[in-house]
């Protein structure tokens, strides 16, 4: 059966030194997912339920947003826009890259992507990065590669680091990837939930961009940030853990029945999946995403987050902008 949901109430444990950093493009959909995401950690975010929420928004346009957006002053919701320049110079991406260059003002920093929500409290105060500093988060689904011993090698020996270390498994081989090349990766993070010493930040702020433009020289892919991570962690020897599933669960069919255990204790469901829930179409009106958790879905997963997005609904009062 799918996760188990917790009573009304934001949850046990004392809270944790950290702040919650997200990038958006200033669209409608994605102003839901942040009012959404905002409200489940209030309610849902046990250790984080006080913790900040700042935004990096990506645009050829700027405007203002807080006065736009009141729900966001509710929800302690902090705008702040990705220089004009490097929007152009490299679009999303370095929205996607400037999370990691903010000025940060607590211990820990948790990196999400706009469509994950918290589902019950995370358990990140146990972490080893609470011990040791480095990074936490889970490992990508699969290979960004056809070809990953190839890839991974043109890349890192480009980078001046040698052959790849394949020290790992990626979190989707045997439900969506069964070939043995596709099994082992390096520490290559899906940049869904990332949880961070904010030291170990910094120290990957002062390297994004260069390993970007690395991955840019090598090859042309939408996995530029996520390979770049993974270029700065081998280059400075940042500690580095896997994160269990239950902290980015996405709604998939295949891992609700491969991780059984894993689907009934979700914490943060990550909603990449868009064959029952669209995360352009099913976000972009109170309408829209009324009706999208009215749908029949057959999803154990869908189910979970429509129950959660109703219940949110209802507390949040709706916002169409």
């Amino acid at each position: 059966m799918a996760a188990e949901r917790p009573e009304d109430e934001a949850g046990p444990g004392d809270e944790l030194d950290c702040e919650i950093h997200v990038p958006i493009s200033p669209t409608p959909a994605f102003f839901n997912q942040i009012r959404l995401m905002a409200a489940s950690f209030r309610r849902f975010g046990g250790p984080l339920r006080n913790s900040r929420i700042v935004v990096t928004v990506g645009a050829e346009e700027q405007t203002d947003l807080a006065g736009r957006l009141p729900w966001s002053r509710d929800y302690g919701v902090e705008w702040r826009w990705l220089d004009p320049d490097l929007f152009a110079r490299h679009n999303y991406w370095g929205t996607a890259v400037e999370r990691f260059r903010q000025p940060f003002e607590s211990q820990y920093v948790l990196f999400l992507d706009a469509d994950v929500l918290a589902i019950s409290p995370p358990e990140l105060t146990t972490s080893p990065v609470t011990e040791t500093g480095g990074i936490a988060g889970l490992i990508a689904h699969v290979a960004p590669f056809e070809r990953p011993l190839q890839g991974w090698t043109e890349l890192t020996e480009a980078a001046g680091l040698g052959k790849p270390p394949f020290v790992t498994r990626h979190s989707g081989w045997g439900v969506m990837d069964y070939s043995l090349e596709g099994q082992h990766a390096p520490p290559y993070f899906n940049l869904g939930v990332l949880f961070c010493s904010s030291d170990a930040a910094r120290a990957f702020a002062a390297r994004l961009y260069e390993e970007m433009e690395i991955v840019n020289s090598v090859r042309e892919t939408v996995f530029r940030c996520q390979i770049a991570l993974t270029l700065a962690i081998i280059r400075l020897g940042i500690p580095w853990y896997e994160l269990p599933l239950r902290l980015n669960f996405p709604n998939d069919l295949r891992f609700w029945r491969g991780y059984q255990a894993e689907a009934a204790r979700v914490q943060l469901m990550h909603y990449l999946r868009e064959d029952e829930i669209n995360r352009t179409i099913d976000f972009a009106s109170e309408n829209a995403l009324r009706a999208a958790v009215a749908r029949p879905v057959e999803n154990p997963l869908t189910r979970l987050l429509q129950e959660r997005i109703r219940m949110l609904l209802l507390e949040t009062g709706g916002d169409d902008r």
